[in-house]
């Protein structure tokens, strides 16, 4: 996490992290108290790991993430505690105090999956499909339709190459060939959980990682299809060898979009519908919000005669990379040989870009 110091002011001897954060942040009380609260509990970590908090890399903060999980505060409180870290850490590489942020990376690899359906914002479907058609910047509405229809996390969404696209369209032929996993798999994506950050795959290193034991393919239906041709048609060649689904327009032209500026530019479509209130809300429209959008919608969708095998709740839960699903196996592989798999997502998704 350490870096080099070139900040407004350089931290004094003795001045924890947190306090010099605080001293240039204008957070009210309550907040304050969560940043000290969510440091006390780093250093608890950090002391009975025999560790220092510059030593906090991914493993470690994975583990921290286990740490909150085990002791008796719930897991929307420990997951608000590591993304103020986060946010912390973020400040001190800007101010250039550290050079990595292992709290983001934890974050991204969705340690906390716990189901916020009691709390997180209901948006009615004629509400959402008409912020999804007044969206206005094509990388926004791709991602946002992306992770409602699949219910992917969203390091999974920017961690996708090419290859992890199958399109039965004619924009395939300047994609590259699909990896072997979907190659019988017309319209449809695969999710890679072999993804580790700070490691190279396909050839280019990656920031973040996927969850581990999360691989699957899911089926991609003729509305996220056209997106997905759409976009790929605006978007320019890359620098990667791996070719990256989600890359930039402008600026680092061609590039893959990081989970961090994702998610901010999510946030950003979401705070724009007044859906997004700051901070770790169990009520923001967020990523995160739209994997319990995808899997409660399925589960009442669905109706339980199309899963011929097991039942609804574990073939979304396959969908969805849910790592205790007793059947991801099933669903994932043998789409060759049992055409319901395919079918009944197809049957039930609901439409975002139309009134149907």
């Amino acid at each position: 996490m350490k870096g080099r110091s070139n900040a407004i002011r350089s931290r004094e001897d003795g001045e924890s992290y947190v306090d010099y954060y605080l001293d240039f942040q204008l957070h009210e009380g309550s907040t304050e108290d969560g940043y000290y609260t969510a440091w006390g509990h780093l250093e608890d970590f950090v002391e009975r790991e025999g560790l220092t908090v510059e030593e906090v890399g991914l493993k470690e903060a994975i583990e921290f993430c286990e740490y909150l999980k085990a002791r008796d505060i719930g897991e929307v409180t420990a997951e608000m505690y590591v993304l103020k870290l986060s946010n912390l850490v973020t400040w001190l590489i800007e101010k250039g105090e550290a050079d990595h942020n292992p709290y983001a990376s934890a974050l991204a690899k969705g340690p906390f999956e716990y189901d916020k359906e009691s709390t997180q914002r209901r948006v009615p479907i004629d509400e959402l499909k008409k912020a999804i058609q007044d969206t206005g910047h094509p990388f926004t509405l791709t991602l946002v339709v992306l992770l409602l229809k699949t219910g992917i996390r969203i390091a999974e969404a920017t961690n996708l190459d090419y290859r992890d696209v199958h399109l039965d369209h004619p924009i395939a032929e300047t994609m590259d060939e699909p990896r072997e996993e979907i190659g019988d798999k017309p319209d449809s994506i695969y999710i890679d959980s072999s993804i580790s950050a700070e490691q190279t795959h396909n050839g280019e290193k990656r920031m973040d990682g996927n969850k581990p034991n999360s691989y699957r393919a899911i089926p991609i239906d003729e509305e996220l299809k056209r997106v997905l041709v759409w976009y790929i048609a605006l978007t320019p060649p890359s620098p990667s060898k791996a070719n990256p689904l989600l890359r930039q327009t402008n600026g680092f032209i061609g590039k893959r979009y990081s989970t961090e500026v994702a998610r901010n530019k999510f946030n950003e479509w979401s705070a724009n519908n007044d859906w997004h209130a700051g901070e770790q809300k169990s009520t923001n429209v967020s990523p995160h919000w739209c994997r319990h959008w995808f899997s409660t919608t399925l589960r009442q969708r669905i109706p339980s005669e199309e899963v011929l095998i097991g039942e609804v709740k574990d073939y979304v839960g396959a969908l969805r990379g849910d790592t205790d699903s007793r059947t991801v196996d099933t669903y994932t592989h043998d789409w060759s040989e049992k055409e319901w798999i395919r079918e009944a997502y197809l049957n039930n998704v609901p439409k975002l870009l139309t009134n149907a």
